[in-house]
């Protein structure tokens, strides 16, 4: 994960994150990793507390908009080429790394 911060907003702060092999390899698309501004690092509970609430919002949010786009195809003048809502899967990543201090991140 990338120590600069390329955003932010009320509660949290964005950087770049990729995965990489055992080899030191990166693997996959560059992804946004999203880290709570107000939680303590060292507070486990916490960011797992904040973690499962955030993701099992995100999971609400999909199912509704796939109901939605159900709903909306049945519409008459609504085509395939009508927006859709689509929202991404959320993964939990703990990143340890003795340069950089333990950080928990959020991918979405």
């Amino acid at each position: 994960m990338r120590n600069q911060i390329f955003g932010e907003g009320a509660e949290r702060i964005v950087s770049k994150f990729r995965e990489f092999d055992v080899a030191g390899k990166f693997v996959g698309p560059w992804m946004v990793a999203k880290q709570n501004r107000f939680i303590d690092d060292e507070n486990d509970e916490d960011h797992a507390q904040f973690h499962r609430s955030f993701c099992s919002t995100q999971q609400t949010a999909g199912r509704i908009a796939l109901k939605f786009n159900e709903r909306l195809a049945t519409i008459p003048g609504v085509t395939s080429s009508t927006p859709r809502i689509k929202f991404l899967d959320c993964q939990v990543y703990l990143i340890y790394d003795a340069n950089l201090a333990r950080r928990n991140g959020r991918s979405c």
